[in-house]
């Protein structure tokens, strides 16, 4: 779904004079949209949410794009190095601590509130 999205969707919508910053925009919002399906679907499982749930998230790529774009268009070449690199560094960091917050998060609030969609709440609102 994301390369559909990079490869067809984002020509259709930079053809639209669309601004990075509107890019980025509904990038996150679609994040946020595939994020709140994973709380529908606690609720009610079905097959057909989840293969809807690949449309929104095609369109999460859109958000890496328009910051790619964002850094190269308003910064110099030592200036973006630096920036994709913290970028770089960020998400792996982010990648190491995430699955050890929203598991403990997860476990804890479905074992002692029965609210085990805590942390896909707490992802929508980072998200947002």
């Amino acid at each position: 779904a994301m390369m559909f999205t990079n490869v067809v969707i984002l020509k259709f919508l930079l053809a639209a004079k669309l601004r990075p910053s509107t890019l980025f925009a509904i990038g996150q919002l679609n994040n946020a949209f595939h994020i709140s399906v994973y709380i529908v679907l606690g609720y009610f499982p079905h097959k057909a949410i989840i293969f809807a749930n690949a449309i929104p998230t095609g369109f999460i790529a859109l958000a890496s794009v328009a910051a790619t774009y964002l850094i190269s268009a308003n910064m110099g070449p030592q200036e973006q190095g630096f920036a994709f690199g913290t970028l770089g560094a960020v998400a792996g960091i982010a990648d190491i601590i995430s699955p050890l917050v929203y598991s403990e998060l997860f476990s804890y609030f479905g074992q002692k509130y029965h609210l085990p969609m805590v942390p896909f709440g707490l992802g929508v609102m980072l998200a947002l």
